[in-house]
Parts: structure tokens; sequence; C-alpha cells
């Protein structure tokens, strides 16, 4: 679910939730939420642009899959980047 919520001309917020299911066919099913929020701010008659970006503030380690079969089966763990926040200053010329 992606949506941007336009405040003024000068101010956005736009928002990333995304939810995972895996494992939907397996005893151990697992399930979590990952989300991104970014604020942008423009000053008027400015070449600056503000930009702050915060992701995974579910702080989510891990994806696991597994896959069972009658030939096979197979597990792995994916690591995550853990919850993190950028701060950007852009300058047009």
């Amino acid at each position: 679910l992606s949506q941007r919520l336009v405040i003024s001309k000068a101010m956005q917020l736009a928002s990333n939730i995304s939810f995972y299911n895996n494992n939907i066919f397996s005893n151990n099913q697992a399930a979590f939420t990952y989300i991104d929020l970014e604020w942008n701010y423009s000053w008027k008659e400015s070449p600056f642009h503000l930009i702050v970006r915060a992701e995974n503030l579910s702080n989510q380690t891990r994806y696991f899959n597994s896959n069972n079969s009658l030939v096979m089966q197979s597990f792995y763990s994916i690591p995550l980047i853990p919850r993190n926040i950028f701060t950007t200053l852009r300058v047009t010329f």
C-alpha cells in the first residue's frame, strides 16, 4: 500500500506499507509488515529541497522461506537491513 499525502505545495508525506505472508503452504507460517515513510520539504524560491526517509520502521531482521515437497526440502534465511533513517539535502542549480 503506497500513499502520498500533499500537505502543501512545499511539503509532502509518503508511506509504503508491505505485508509479507510467506510459507503459506506449510505449517510454520510467518507474516510481517514492512513500513517505510518519507517526508519532503521544498523552500519557496530556494534551490534547497530536504528529504527525510525512514525505512523498516517495524525493524524486521530476517525473511524466512521454506519449501517442502516430496522430492526436496529447502530453507532460506535472508537478512534484511535493520531500521534506518536517511536525511538528504538536495540543491538544484
